[in-house]
């Protein structure tokens, strides 16, 4: 006999019963309930783990692409406006809606928080997808680029918004290495494989930006070169300037050698 019904056999209220023993069997029936209560949330906290799964970290998180054709190796890290990012190019023989597809599910199936894709921001030509991992704070992004042979590009960056944070706290009011235009926006800073990037966009016309950097330049001890090209001490710096959906984008590089045209 279990001991929950011995105890409910004992608290059982008999024939003739005087309204103590009705008391009695409500009282017996509530220690059952919280009885089974217990019972039931130690098997629950048992089979969640000692902490009480409270601190159980997923797995993290891996890419899969299907049909991929080609890879191209990008080794190291890229830091993106502070941000230390992983990246990896495929090309792949699929449909853009379907790498798009693909890459939801494996994002839902391993845990990953992503908004609706018609809620994903939008900030470069190709369509991007992003998903966060809120454990770790990485951030899991893909770039798709479809191709007239039915082929896509696919760009895969992991970028690592906790160290981010902490370098972008370290370096808050160090100076860029070259200056910006006064009414710069939505500016990107980036360095990967010695090679800085300053990217920015602008209501400015090509030859004022350009007549900008100009007098900037020189007056830091630059000396002008061909191609919107500064050089001082073995450091080039140079200026590319396009007109892209009526404003104009401006990357300004600085590398350790000469670049090429």
């Amino acid at each position: 006999m279990t001991p929950l019904l011995c105890l409910w056999l004992a608290a059982a209220p008999k024939a003739g019963a005087t309204d103590g023993g009705v008391r009695n069997y409500e009282a017996a029936r509530s220690a059952l309930e919280q009885q089974a209560i217990d019972e039931s949330f130690a098997k629950m906290m048992a089979m969640l783990g000692p902490d009480g799964g409270l601190g159980y970290v997923r797995p993290m998180f891996q890419w899969h692409l299907s049909n991929i054709i080609s890879s191209i190796d990008i080794p190291g890290i890229v830091m993106a406006d502070g941000f230390p990012v992983k990246l990896h190019a495929f090309r792949v023989k699929a449909d853009q809606g379907d790498i798009f597809q693909e890459l939801t599910d494996q994002f839902k199936a391993q845990g990953l928080y992503m908004k609706p894709m018609g809620n994903q921001p939008q900030p470069t030509q190709q369509l991007q997808l992003t998903a966060l991992d809120y454990q770790r704070f990485i951030s899991y992004t893909a770039f798709v680029e479809p191709h007239a042979d039915g082929t896509c590009t696919v760009m895969l960056g992991e970028a690592n918004i906790a160290e981010g944070l902490e370098i972008r706290k370290r370096n808050e009011g160090a100076a860029d290495f070259a200056p910006l235009y006064p009414s710069a926006s939505a500016v990107m800073r980036s360095m990967a494989e010695g090679l800085d990037t300053l990217a920015y966009r602008t209501a400015a016309s090509e030859l004022e930006v350009l007549a900008f950097y100009q007098k900037e330049m020189k007056a830091r001890g630059y000396t002008e070169q061909p191609g919107n090209a500064f050089r001082k001490q073995g450091e080039e710096i140079r200026v590319v300037a396009r007109r892209i959906d009526g404003l104009l984008s401006v990357v300004v590089t600085r590398s350790s050698g000469p670049l090429a045209p």
